[in-house]
Formats: C-alpha cells, structure tokens, sequence
C-alpha cells in the first residue's frame, strides 16, 4: 500500500513533468496544465477541467499556476467530485 508521502511526491513529479514542457519547472501555463489534465485526469471531462481551471487562472495575476495553486485545484477537483465530503467548515 503505498503512503500519502509516496502519493504527495507523485503529484509533484507530475507537475514538474508537465510545467518543465517550457522551461519553467516551477509554473504551469494554461496550456501546460490543460495537457496535464487531459493526460492525466482522463476520468475528468474537459467542462469539469475548463471550469476548475478558469476560475483558479482567474485569481492568479500572472496567468501561471505554481505548486500551491496547483494542489488547490486538485483539492477544488476532490471536493467538486466528492461534495458530501467536504469539510464542515467550508
């Protein structure tokens, strides 16, 4: 079985993957994160990417998405997929 550090350190290989596409390894473009999705989120459909992804892009200035950003959308991922299970506070 593997970990949560395991699972956590994946993602983050995955988004260096795709965020180095350009030279950036730090940031995700829209583009580069739009291929992320559809790469490696195929269960998601691209209205549940296009979405999720415009508003996050829309609240970041720099039209870029760095790690923070990047696990806020996947939590925006869970929570849209999983809605009973979001936390009480929120």
């Amino acid at each position: 079985m593997c970990s949560l550090k395991s699972h956590v350190e994946a993602i983050n290989s995955v988004f260096v993957k795709y965020a180095s596409q350009k030279g950036n390894k730090d940031t995700l473009d829209e583009d580069e994160l739009k291929d992320l999705f559809q790469k490696e989120l195929t269960d998601f459909s691209i209205d549940e990417y296009a979405k999720l992804a415009k508003d996050i892009i829309q609240i970041d200035s720099n039209d870029e998405i760095d790690r923070l950003e990047f696990f806020t959308i996947l939590e925006c991922l869970v929570l849209h997929r999983y809605p009973k299970q979001q936390c009480a506070r929120r």
